[in-house]
């Protein structure tokens, strides 16, 4: 029922996609050669453009358009060829041009698309910066918000069409590897020219043409004034309640060095890397979300609290400091070094006050908790890499990573009423040491064929301890006072090798095969102590001694025909895990299927299919796992004897870059079943997504014929973003269901703008976020996020802007409501002296 809801979806999505008019046809040299790239545009008599496209690699175009008029002039523009240009009747038709080579000494002809802020270059697409800035964007982060197809979610995470991205290059090099947000959050976007976002993309140019990649990266390229030189941007921003912000970046990209250095500090809860990539490889047992959300007992919980729907900048009071260097040298034609390090610190202190009174028929009780938390994370990560290229077909790398992470944080609970008075306190310290050397090598022979070897080892350390204090233990331990300690100590090592062999032949298909094993070995201690003794209860102690060698054999293909291409691959694995001296085997194959069928040159519909099998991981066995246990309830369970999940995704993109459209739509079924040694878990997930931009980006209404002369233009952009989940879920022995639920959620967000000449900008945007778990038809716990935004903006000149933000948010819940308006208001100003820009803030909270 679920897929016939989602093909039926599907279906009235696309319904406006075949209604269109449709001009389609082949353009070639007098020679009879395709020709790659031509510029094909469709426009009235009043020159406005309806429609554009480029030639494929064998010079077919296809248009598709909603004309209002007649007829249509179609014209083909290509360098170095005379352009042609023809009136033609608006219906479906085909139409074939030849085009003539440009006299040598005639004039170079202007082709159209290149003045259009976006163009479109095989799997590239360049933006350029200036004709989408306003001069309010701080960093690179706010500057791609702005770009069509380009999304920023409230994590820094950023896609292109939907696609998450890998990395960020810098002039084509990477810079801080896979953490992308120290470039997006901190690169001033006061340097940039323009932003490629590159599709298909692979690690090495050695891989090009042959690889199957669905990998998106974006390629910054600064303006031409910035570069050989050393340039930088210095904020400083100060607020009215003892709130400040410093953020300052250093580059130089001077003939084969190129350098960058970034600091940072504040404590207005903004963070400058939200999201850490330590580049170490990881144990690869695929393990369950559902599985992984099921945790052992555990006695001791880490604490923490948060407030829904409030962004941290609202109430956080930390002190963050951050401090980066990236450096890439080309030290001959044939050896590039490239390394990068941060350091990353924070203090963040946090308090929440409750006060209850109760009416009782005597006199009210009133009961206060105060809970204060202090967290002070600090982290280290190095990289450092080397690559020799003997030959323009043979690459060598090594590559080696460090990182060491530490938090420290305190948790203090005070109850007070006349009857009762606790003090509960808690520490925990945890780390994390790891390293990494990889050694790869890539070799690309004749016929577009490559084989890659990559061998790493890794080694992790990662100790824990939790200390607490309060009475409530003394009915656990009566014979043991003062404080109560878990240790946890995990170690772990990996070797790993791992081969692929791929090729590609005809048009456009490609196949690989994928070879990998690892060998794989950690031990997990928990245990309880006290100030006197351990505490000699073996509830509360575990240790594992646990390895796991795991072989893989894949093999991938993929399969054009005509305007659809097929994806089909399978995985085989082999997986003995030895632990607590037992031992067993598990075999599984993973299949998986898609397809992508281009509608035209900007629409296209996909479908995929996966099904993935997998085995606990080391912790889940810690967590209760018992291998011989585990086996044994395998046998027992026809149907349910190991990790499953089947997804089944379709999605649907379409992207009229002529007026800055992009809408993106992912209708995705989860189902997933999970065994433990006592309950079979049942998961399955139903969810909806899209952004859907109406009307165009950039559209320019008339006002009044009477006010027009006083208001020319008035420019209106609207953005409308849904998303929508199901999510169903139950437990069972045997056959019998232990529970049963649901979990539901549906959250819109509308936005309107609209900018007078550019200088006098008003945003207003509504958002709902509501949500609701049932379990055997009981509410357990209904949630409504509403949250107006009106902001205005004011940006008479280049050197200063003032922008007024009034944010009001209404939470509830079943049992409260909270209501929180922000005002907050910002006056930058940032004169250019010399290559240094320097930006003074100064922000009302």
């Amino acid at each position: 029922m679920r897929i016939l809801l989602l093909v039926g979806g599907f279906l009235f999505l696309l319904s406006h996609a075949f209604g269109q008019v449709s001009i389609r046809g082949n353009v070639s040299s007098t020679a009879g050669q395709p020709l790659v790239g031509c510029v094909v545009l469709v426009s009235k008599a009043d020159s406005s453009i309806l429609a554009y496209t480029t030639t494929d690699e064998k010079g077919w175009y296809v248009l598709e358009m909603d004309p209002d008029t007649t007829h249509v002039l179609l014209t083909i523009n290509n360098l170095g060829y005379v352009s042609q240009s023809r009136w033609v009747s608006a219906e479906s038709q085909s139409l074939d041009f030849v085009l003539e080579k440009e006299p040598v000494d005639l004039k170079p002809v202007l082709v159209k698309g290149e003045l259009l802020p976006i163009r479109v270059r095989e799997d590239t697409t360049i933006f350029t910066v200036q004709k989408f800035a306003d001069g309010s964007e701080r960093v690179l982060e706010e500057l791609l918000k702005k770009l069509p197809g380009i999304r920023v979610d409230e994590n820094g995470g950023i896609s292109f069409k939907g696609k998450p991205i890998e990395k960020i290059l810098l002039e084509g090099d990477e810079f801080f590897s896979k953490n992308y947000h120290l470039l997006s959050k901190n690169l001033s976007a006061q340097l940039l020219g323009t932003i490629e976002a590159i599709e298909n993309a692979s690690d090495t140019p050695l891989l090009k043409g042959i690889e199957r990649s669905d990998k998106t990266v974006l390629n910054v390229k600064l303006r031409e004034d910035r570069r050989k030189v050393i340039f930088g941007t210095a904020d400083v921003a100060a607020g009215l309640t003892q709130r400040y912000e410093v953020r300052a970046n250093v580059f130089s990209l001077i003939d084969r060095l190129k350098l960058g250095v970034i600091g940072t500090a504040n404590n207005t809860g903004r963070n400058p890397i939200p999201e850490v990539t330590y580049d170490l490889g990881k144990e690869e047992n695929e393990s369950s979300p559902v599985q992984d959300s099921n945790p052992g007992q555990v006695l001791i919980q880490k604490p923490g609290f948060t407030v829904p729907g409030i962004a941290a900048e609202r109430f956080n009071q930390n002190r963050v400091g951050l401090g980066a260097a990236n450096v890439t040298l080309t030290i001959s034609p044939k050896v590039k070094m490239k390394a990068f390090t941060y350091r990353l610190g924070d203090r963040n202190p946090q308090q929440i006050i409750n006060r209850y009174t109760y009416v009782l028929e005597q006199s009210p009780l009133i009961i206060q908790d105060t809970q204060q938390l202090e967290t002070r994370p600090r982290l280290q990560v190095s990289q450092m890499a080397l690559e020799y290229m003997p030959s323009t077909t043979t690459r060598w790398k090594w590559e080696g990573n460090w990182q060491t992470e530490r938090i420290n944080s305190a948790f203090d609970i005070t109850s007070s009423n006349p009857a009762f008075t606790e003090q509960l306190q808690q520490k925990m310290f945890s780390r994390q040491e790891g390293m990494q050397q990889q050694l790869g090598y890539i070799h690309r022979f004749p016929g577009r064929r490559a084989l890659t070897v990559d061998a790493y080892f890794q080694q992790q350390n990662r100790p824990q301890e939790l200390r607490i204090r309060s009475d409530r233990f003394k009915a656990f331990f009566p014979e043991n006072t003062g404080e109560i300690t878990q240790s946890v100590a995990n170690q772990r090592q990996i070797w790993a090798l791992q081969s692929r062999w791929m090729g590609a032949w005809g048009d456009r298909r490609k196949y690989a095969f994928n070879a990998n094993f690892s060998d794989l070995r950690e031990s997990l201690s928990s245990r309880l102590l006290s100030q006197a003794q351990t505490i000699e209860n073996a509830d509360y102690q575990n240790e594992l001694a646990y390895r796991k060698k795991h072989g893989s054999l894949e093999a991938q293909t993929t399969l054009p025909w005509g305007k659809l291409e097929f994806f089909l691959g399978a995985s085989v694995h082999l997986v003995q895990l030895q632990a607590s001296g037992e031992e067993t085997t598990f075999r599984y194959l993973n299949p998986m299927a898609g397809l992508t069928f281009r509608i035209n040159q900007d629409t296209k519909l996909g479908a995929f299919y996966g099904r993935n099998q997998s085995q606990p991981s080391s912790t889940n066995l810690m967590n209760g796992y018992v291998l011989s246990s585990y086996r044994s309830f395998q046998r027992g369970y026809a149907g349910w004897n190991r990790l499953k999940t089947s997804y089944f995704v379709l999605n649907f993109s379409n992207t009229d870059w002529l007026h800055q459209f992009s809408m993106h739509t992912n209708f995705t079924y989860a189902s997933e079943k999970s065994p433990y040694i006592q309950r079979v878990g049942v998961n399955d997930q139903f969810t909806f997504n899209s952004l859907i931009p109406t009307p165009f980006p950039n559209d320019s209404y008339e006002l009044a014929t009477d006010l027009s002369k006083y208001l020319p233009v008035l420019q209106l952009n609207t953005n409308a973003r849904l998303s929508a989940g199901w999510n169903s879920y139950q437990s069972m022995v045997n056959t019998n269901i232990l529970n049963r639920g649901a979990v539901r959620s549906l959250q819109g967000k509308l936005v309107v703008r609209t900018a007078f000449d550019g200088m006098i900008n008003l945003e207003a945007g509504y958002e709902v976020l509501w949500s609701d778990v049932r379990e055997t038809g009981v509410s357990l716990g209904y949630n409504r996020l509403s949250k107006p935004i009106v902001a205005l903006k004011m940006n008479p000149s280049k050197v200063w802007f003032f922008i007024l933000t009034s944010e009001w948010t209404h939470l509830k819940t079943d049992a409260m409501q909270n209501q929180f308006y922000f005002l907050d208001g910002l006056i930058r100003f940032y004169p250019l002296i010399g290559n240094f820009r320097l930006n003074w803030l100064v922000r009302i909270y």
